[in-house]
């Protein structure tokens, strides 16, 4: 337990109520050892003498209250503590400030509430947003608030909260309240709190099977515990059409507060994935157990060391902190905490401490997984962590310095468009030698994890879509073939015509990269535009798993249910052996749930659980096949232990002949003089090499990032 950490008591409150409230009584800043606030509440002599003594700037303070819910909370409402046994005001700990600062932005901003949580256990959520639905019906006219919980006893613990809050309402005109029903017992009715002053009332409702909001409306709600509801995606479907209509006004007048711990990939998954959607209305708000410093630290031991490998834990750790409260530190303390908890609490599972306490936003969900990459879960977000720790210095060694918090890049290309295919002007060889330029724009679909290294080979698997409104994202997955990380990710919404271009000028951007395309349906409309309009020299081709080389001339990967298999294999075997390291939150989440079932017939299926995508895995696969065309590399990967895929010497995705085994990349990536190259045309293969201009093909790196901040 830190105090340190723990927000002061006066800062809670606003300086002009806390200047009225000292007329009568010093409210005291700090914490006990048990962290329970010194400050035990404003006595109701000193509310009495406020009001008799001091109208004016009692009625001051009430407007104060009606407006500001951190100073009514700190001054007016009372909370059972579980530490001490009685009760003491409500001070917010730091998450639940965290949660409130966020509120308040909300607001300002003119968005809806629509939030969803998703936390460690006994932060002190529910409780927040208890006692904001209090204080509305306390303060508000003709208002309903649900408070939806899992089970009876969750219903209890809110019924008991809401009677303290009552109870504790200082007995002064203007803080005081009734209830409707109360005419000879001041006890709160079984499900609900209606005060008569206000015609306002908070219901609490116990979700079964079949419960539906209909009938239900309110302006507020707070639904606990989604995760574990029985059927929570039917009772959210029966709730949203109730509130105000998207867009009004209205509408910023209601709330919807969801939060849970994680119970595997349900449907509270489902909608925490929809919230992270910069396009949803939803709010994303992911509070792991190290921001609750003030609760979950405990002083080590004298003698206790971290290890290096807790060291590197801390260190990602740290990286996601940073980006929810701006503490990009994790100590020793907290470290210990969860030693100790994860030993003794958990009793060692670690999927029970995830799902608990969790440390980032993907692992907590995987007790129930099903995924065929759940063992390596752990692994693959731990490097998703470290690209976006690396991005600054990896933009660095091209001398780009990102913008202070971001850890990649995210924007489109730009570059000449090909002409109109209204006509019989022929592409010219400035437009077929694209030098793209990467543009930052916030709705780009291109999102870089790393700049295009000198000497690097590349290769980007394309999962192409229609672009239509219903359809899947057109994917990209880029690959530096050289080290063995990701470096990009191309997803949106866009036809197999756009895909082909962007494809096109992001292979050129990536040192000519090699472009590998799924060419089961549409993709072939991509594959094409990349042969016959751009002519793009780097395309991969499909390999006969029964045939010791390549067909030649066939281009793109046509994907059978033994192709999957395959691919699928090969894609556990890298990440398994370690020897890949992705970047993408957005891949680690597909990857989470794509499944492996077993139909009546015995044959396998490799897809994504229902309601996901797995266009990011299916573009990773491609690209893992376009390395895979050598029999060569597939030794490498037998042999090599390191968390590395086979460079291009190493792999072959270069088709120049290698010179000998121990060839440098600058010597492999050399092409001699007049060399031809199968699928070009004859004009061009002796534009681009015939006369030896360009000694690599195509190394446009210089400059594309101009006016990149």
């Amino acid at each position: 337990m830190n105090n340190a950490a723990r927000p002061g008591v006066r800062q809670q409150i606003a300086p002009a109520a806390l200047a009225i409230i000292d007329l009568v009584f010093r409210v005291p800043n700090g914490y006990d050892a048990n962290g329970i606030p010194n400050f035990r509440g404003v006595p109701l002599e000193a509310w009495k003498e406020l009001y008799a003594k001091h109208p004016a700037k009692y009625a001051e303070l009430l407007t104060i209250l009606w407006g500001d819910y951190p100073s009514f909370a700190a001054l007016v409402q009372k909370i059972w503590a579980k530490k001490v046994g009685h009760r003491i005001p409500y001070i917010f700990n730091r998450t639940q400030l965290l949660e409130w600062n966020r509120i308040c932005a909300r607001i300002a901003g003119k968005q809806t509430l629509l939030s969803v949580v998703l936390k460690a256990r006994q932060l002190g959520m529910s409780t927040l947003i208890n006692g904001m639905g209090h204080w509305q019906v306390w303060r508000l006219k003709d208002v309903e608030c649900n408070l939806f919980v899992h089970e009876k006893p969750l219903a209890y613990s809110f019924i008991d909260r809401l009677r303290i809050f009552h109870d504790e309402l200082p007995d002064v005109p203007g803080l005081i309240r009734h209830l409707r029903a109360a005419a000879k017992t001041a006890r709160v009715p079984k499900d609900e709190l209606y005060y008569a002053e206000t015609n306002s009332k908070v219901t609490t409702i116990v979700v079964e099977k079949n419960t539906e909001s209909r009938g239900r409306s309110a302006l507020h709600n707070h639904l606990a515990e989604y995760a574990f509801y029985p059927n929570a995606a039917r009772l959210l479907g029966s709730m949203m059409p109730q509130l105000p209509p998207a867009g009004s006004s209205a509408r910023l007048q209601c709330s919807v507060f969801i939060e849970s711990t994680p119970n595997g990939k349900n449907d509270f998954y489902s909608l925490w994935q929809t919230a992270k959607d910069e396009e949803s209305e939803w709010h994303a708000d992911f509070f792991p157990w190290m921001v609750a410093e003030d609760e979950y630290s405990i002083t080590p031991p004298h003698g206790w060391k971290q290890s290096d490998e807790q060291r590197e834990w801390a260190a990602n750790l740290g990286h996601i902190r940073k980006q929810i409260d701006g503490i990009g530190t994790i100590t020793p303390a907290q470290v210990y905490w969860y030693e100790q908890t994860l030993a003794t609490e958990c009793e060692g599972n670690q999927d029970v401490m995830d799902r608990e306490y969790p440390s980032d936003d993907e692992t907590c969900f995987l007790l129930r997984s099903r995924s065929i990459f759940k063992a390596d879960m752990r692994y693959l977000n731990a490097t998703v962590l470290e690209a976006e720790r690396r991005a600054p210095a990896e933009f660095a060694k091209r001398q780009i310095v990102l913008q202070p918090g971001r850890n990649f890049m995210r924007g489109r290309m730009e570059y000449t468009p090909p002409p109109s295919p209204f006509g019989n002007k022929p592409m010219t060889l400035q437009q077929l030698m694209l030098k793209p330029k990467f543009v930052e724009d916030p709705n780009g679909h291109l999102s870089l994890w790393e700049p295009p290294m000198p000497d690097h080979a590349y290769v980007c698997g394309i999962d192409a879509a229609s672009g239509l409104m219903e359809s899947d994202n057109s994917v990209n997955c880029i690959l530096d073939a050289t080290t063995g990380r990701q470096v990009g990710e191309y997803c949106g919404r866009v036809g197999p015509e756009q895909l082909a271009d962007d494809s096109c000028a992001i292979g050129w951007f990536y040192n000519c990269a090699w472009l590998y395309p799924e060419i089961n349906s549409i993709g072939v409309v991509t594959m094409k535009r990349l042969k016959q309009i751009w002519q793009y020299p780097h395309l991969g081709r499909e390999e006969k798993w029964d045939e010791v080389g390549l067909k030649i001339n066939k281009f793109g990967h046509y994907t059978t249910h033994d192709q999957k298999v395959v691919m699928v294999a090969f894609m556990v075997d890298v990440v398994t052996k370690h020897y890949l390291a992705i970047a993408s939150q957005n891949l680690l989440a597909e990857m989470s749930t794509f499944v492996q079932t077993v139909s009546d017939d015995g044959s396998e299926k490799f897809a994504a659980d229902s309601n996901n995508k797995d266009d990011r895995v299916m573009a990773l696969g491609l690209a893992l096949l376009c390395i895979k065309q050598s029999p060569k590399m597939l030794m490498k990967f037998m042999e090599d232990r390191r968390r590395h895929i086979p460079t291009a010497v190493e792999s072959m995705i270069n088709d120049a002949p290698v010179p000998n085994a121990a060839a440098t990349m600058k010597a492999f990536m050399e092409i001699p003089t007049g060399e031809l190259r199968d699928g070009l045309p004859q004009n061009v293969r002796e534009a681009l090499w015939g006369d030896g201009i360009l000694s690599v093909p195509a190394n446009p790196i210089a400059g594309v990032f101009e006016g990149v901040i």
